[in-house]
Order: C-alpha cells, then sequence, then structure tokens
C-alpha cells in the first residue's frame, strides 16, 4: 500500500510539475500573444430555437499584454448593470444592438462601448435614449436574426443596429442554422449549441473558471482546439467550397447566405416599427482597414437596410490620433475606435428619427 501511494504521489507530482513548466513556457514564450478572455456562454430557448447567450449574472474579468477589463452581465444576459423590461417608457428612445465580441466589448471598459458612447450621444441632444448591448462573442447574422425574431422585437425598439464582422459570412455557414435552396433562405435547424454541454459542466467548476481567467498553457490549448474544430466544421459543411448560388455570379455561397439573412432581418424590423442601422466593423489586413461587408451588399439589389455607418470611413480620420485596435490579445477596437463608431452612430439614428439638430 505504501508503495502504490508513493507511486500515485510521484505520479502526481511529476504531472504539476510538468504544467507548471508549461506555464511558464507558455507565458515566456507566448505571454503577448494569448488573451485570458474566458467565454461564459450557455444555452437558452427562444420560441422553438434553442441558440446561446451570455450567462445571465456573470461577473468576469478579461486580461491582455494590454490590459484588463471587467465584464459584468444582466439577468437578461446584456452587458449592462441594468434590467430592461420589454415595456418601454413613454417617451423613450429604444436601440438595440446585435454583434459579436466588437459589440459586446471585448478589451474595453463597459462603459466605452459603442453602445454606451451611443447612449450618451443621444442623451446629450436631449434624447430619452435607452441603448441595448445584446453582443456575444462568436455571435453570427444567422443567430442575430432568431434572436431578433424571437426575443429582442419584444422589447420594442425603435431602432436596430447590426454590427457586421467578416468572420459573420463563417460562422453563418458553422451554424447550419439556415441554408439556401435556389437562392433563396431556407431553414435548416432550431438548435445551434457547439460543445455547450461540455462548456456548461466546465464553467460550473470554479478551478475551471479560474483558470480560463489567468492560466496562460489553458487559454493557449484552448485557443487552438477552438480553432482546429471551428475549421474542421466550416470545411465539413462547405462553407469555402460550396459553388456561388447567385444568378449573377457575384456573389459566393458565404456572401449570398448573409444577404439573406440581411434580408430577412430587414423586414423583420420594418414589421416592428424599426429601423435598421448596419455598421460596418473593418478587419486589418497589411495595416490597413478593409470593409468587412461585401461591396455588392451596398447596391440596390441587396441594400437591405436604412442606413449605413462605414468603419473605414469613419475611422481613417483619427489612424494618427492613436491605435485603433488593440496591437495585442484578440486585436479588437481600442476605446478610441468605439468613441468614433458611437459618435456616428449617434448621428445617423438621429436622423433616421427625424430628430438631428
Amino acid at each position: 500500500m505504501k508503495k502504490r501511494l508513493l507511486t500515485a504521489v510521484l505520479f502526481l507530482s511529476s504531472i504539476l510539475v510538468a504544467l507548471l513548466i508549461g506555464e511558464v513556457a507558455v507565458y515566456v514564450l507566448y505571454r503577448e500573444k494569448i488573451a485570458l478572455f474566458p467565454r461564459y456562454i450557455s444555452d437558452v430557448r427562444y420560441g422553438d430555437y434553442r441558440i446561446r447567450r451570455n450567462i445571465p449574472g456573470a461577473q468576469y474579468t478579461h486580461k491582455s499584454y494590454d490590459g484588463e477589463w471587467e465584464f459584468r452581465i444582466n439577468s437578461q444576459g446584456f452587458r449592462d448593470d441594468r434590467e430592461f423590461s420589454y415595456d418601454k417608457s413613454e417617451g423613450v428612445l429604444r436601440v438595440l444592438v446585435l454583434g459579436d465580441s466588437f459589440t459586446i466589448g471585448y478589451e474595453v471598459q463597459q462603459d466605452e462601448t459603442f453602445s454606451a458612447v451611443l447612449e450618451s450621444t443621444l442623451r446629450g441632444n436631449g434624447i430619452a435614449a435607452e441603448v441595448i448591448n445584446a453582443g456575444m462573442s462568436g455571435n453570427s447574422t444567422a443567430e442575430e436574426l432568431i434572436f431578433f425574431e424571437q426575443e429582442g422585437r419584444k422589447y420594442e425598439p425603435d431602432v436596430v443596429i447590426l454590427a457586421f464582422y467578416r468572420n459573420d459570412l463563417g460562422d453563418n455557414v458553422r451554424t447550419n442554422l439556415f441554408g439556401l435552396e435556389k437562392g433563396e433562405l431556407v431553414e435548416r435547424s432550431r438548435i445551434y449549441l457547439p460543445a455547450i454541454g461540455v462548456r456548461n459542466f466546465l464553467n460550473s467548476s470554479g478551478i475551471y473558471r479560474w483558470l480560463s481567467e489567468n492560466s496562460y498553457l489553458h487559454n493557449y490549448l484552448s485557443n487552438v482546439a477552438t480553432l482546429a474544430v471551428k475549421r474542421w466544421v466550416l470545411v465539413k459543411r462547405g462553407g469555402d467550397q460550396a459553388p456561388s448560388t447567385d444568378p449573377s455570379g457575384t456573389l459566393g455561397s458565404k456572401e449570398m447566405l448573409a444577404a439573406r439573412l440581411l434580408e430577412r432581418l430587414y423586414r423583420a424590423t420594418r414589421n416592428s416599427g424599426a429601423s435598421l442601422i448596419v455598421l460596418d466593423i473593418p478587419f486589418q489586413k497589411h495595416e490597413q482597414m478593409h470593409p468587412s461587408l461585401p461591396p455588392e451588399f451596398l447596391s440596390d439589389q441587396f441594400k437591405f437596410f436604412d442606413a449605413y455607418v462605414s468603419g473605414v470611413q469613419i475611422l481613417k480620420a483619427y489612424v494618427r490620433e492613436g491605435p485603433l485596435y488593440r496591437p495585442h490579445g484578440h486585436h479588437h477596437w481600442t476605446g478610441l475606435s468605439h468613441a468614433v463608431a458611437g459618435r456616428a452612430l449617434g448621428q445617423a439614428v438621429l436622423a433616421l428619427e427625424g430628430l438631428a439638430r
């Protein structure tokens, strides 16, 4: 028994030492590249659909080489300290913002997100405004559409903002919630919960949550595994290889799917009495900003929105005023970019609602 106990102790000690060595090695070699960004996402049922949302009531911290940022999620899954009733108060202008990690505000504080700046801008113009930040890391246009149709419209928004980033094109394919048949949008599934059961189990552990927020080795391995699974799923569903379904041949299948999703969202917002603004969040390549939205989306054939805010256009004047994207971490917008976008969206909302001075 003593020999077996000693063997077990030595085995566990060896594992612990190996993990500590791995932690130190990853920290020394990759500290500037690795972000400690835990994703507290769970499942939710909206009507007949089961998709993802931020875990209600979650509080956590993100850390990277560039700083630390606190997240506080309300009981409805929104990054906000307030709760929002379905029925808005009389005289209130309510804006619902849909998007991914750029929208929820990765790598900025709660009051620095463009949603928060938008609300401040509207209030600064004498408008009683409420802006609901419904952003979620990894969100797709497909999930955002379902959220609006099944839940978001209940908040009676006057304006809906869709923040579009280029990875939405692949994310829409990966969800398999919608597809195309002869160029038309069709439903394929009402469930998208990738590894949510495993994630719920792991997030129920305090040890796992601590590792998510503090261990460089854990986050390195987690990121590698996540990227591998995403690529495998996308290839399996033909996201990169499916032929164009657009009769004109100008759009590929991913782009056409995004166009049809945007078209359905546009109709849903109009049926709810809301205006739709698209915020095009640019991506960086070779230190240059490029629009995420395919140029065809601005043509009359695919122009399914009431107003368009180009991230490239609004940010290019501020290139010399400071970094627009975080140099490390996941390279999201800095507070400067959020501030510029929030003010530009404020002007777009005021113009749509006929409230601009």
